[in-house]
């Protein structure tokens, strides 16, 4: 969970990264690194002033950690009227219903979004 935040914090203090791929999958992230995540995330939105270091993503990955479904709900929830993102990998976490009515929301509102993986 350490690593994968320390990663998040360091692309998103990066004003100028064009990182367009970001794979954190099997790295034990939980909760906490999540909801790091979907703050970095939300800098992407169409009502940000300001644009983070994960603006340019098209492919992220996050199968197989311990994202709990508050996570998992925030997460998916920052991506709402995200337009870069191309293909999300959220397999084999903790999800729930919560991440399922988040994911339901992005998927209807993402028209970039081609592949989505939640096995």
């Amino acid at each position: 969970d350490a690593s994968c935040s320390e990663i998040i914090e360091a692309l998103d203090a990066n004003r100028l990264s064009r990182v367009r791929e970001l794979y954190l999958g099997n790295n034990k992230a939980s909760k906490g690194a999540a909801h790091r995540l979907a703050g970095a995330l939300r800098s992407l939105g169409p009502n940000s002033k300001e644009f983070g270091g994960l603006r340019t993503v098209t492919v992220l990955s996050i199968a197989g950690n311990k994202i709990s479904d508050a996570g998992g709900a925030d997460l998916i929830g920052a991506l709402d009227g995200n337009e870069t993102l191309q293909m999300l990998d959220i397999g084999a976490n903790d999800l729930g219903q919560a991440s399922a009515d988040a994911l339901c929301r992005i998927v209807a509102r993402n028209g970039a979004l081609r592949e989505l993986r939640v096995e």
